[in-house]
């Protein structure tokens, strides 16, 4: 028996010779569904690049959240392609309806959370509205503070 022969038959095709397979050509499906992973993978490895590369917190979260949420859904979708499966599709579906909503979300919070902090100057914002609601609140939360100094006064006074 031949190195090839005795192969094929521990995987249970006994009586084919490797020079027997053929290989098919890939379906014009398979082909799409490449092509969707290419491109999602290059606009994962451009969010990389531009997470490396960038300066400043609010370029970071630009290239970390555009082209990596693009590049998932390229990548979900060519997946959904080579797969041809409904129950696959909607499970895919699922996870870029979560990622479409917690990533905005979460670039948000960072952003707001960078802000806050300092990390990010007024000369790099076009408008900025944020100084104007956490003035407000500021004082809000102030008067709030007078007003439960009093009460504790005047419930003092009274016991």
């Amino acid at each position: 028996m031949r190195k090839t022969e005795a192969f094929l038959y521990t995987l249970n095709m006994p009586g084919v010779l490797m020079s027997d397979l053929i290989v098919a050509p890939a379906d014009s499906l398979s082909i799409i569904a490449g092509v969707f992973f290419v491109i999602g993978a290059l606009l994962t490895l451009l969010a990389g690049i531009g997470l490396v590369r960038l300066q400043g917190l609010l370029a970071r979260m630009h290239a970390g959240t555009k082209p990596q949420l693009m590049g998932l859904i390229f990548m979900c979708i060519g997946l959904a392609i080579e797969l041809r499966s409904w129950r696959i599709a909607l499970i895919l579906g699922l996870v870029l309806f979560l990622q479409m909503v917690s990533v905005p979300v979460g670039s948000h919070l960072l952003a707001r959370a960078g802000y806050r902090t300092g990390h990010i100057t007024e000369d790099v914002l076009e408008a900025d509205e944020l100084t104007a609601d956490l003035r407000i609140a500021q004082e809000q939360m102030q008067e709030e503070h007078n007003l439960h100094i009093a009460q504790d006064a005047k419930n003092s006074q009274n016991s």
